[in-house]
Order: C-alpha cells, then structure tokens, then sequence
C-alpha cells in the first residue's frame, strides 16, 4: 500500500478501508496523531524498561 500526495495532505483526516482475512471483514484506517503516537511510544518504553 502507498500514499499518495493527496492522502498525505489529507493527514489524519485520511482514512481507508482495508480487508482483513483473519476478519473476514474490512477494517477503516487511519493516521495517528500526535498524540495518539506520543501515548503509544510512552507505553513501548514502559515495557521495554520493565524487561
């Protein structure tokens, strides 16, 4: 899957539908934000700092 530079404009406003197998079903996409990816790495470098 590539972006294109409209998507890539669009930000996080971009969405996509993409078909899962396991699901058997389809699936919206989207960009994280910010934020969003912010709370993520915070919750990684809890872990990895627990090993």
């Amino acid at each position: 899957m590539t972006l294109t530079k409209a998507e890539i404009l669009l930000g996080t406003q971009a969405r996509k539908n993409v078909f899962i197998d396991a699901l058997d079903g389809e699936v919206e996409i989207r960009p994280l934000t910010d934020g969003e990816l912010h709370q993520i790495q915070l919750k990684f470098v809890r872990a990895v700092s627990m090993k």
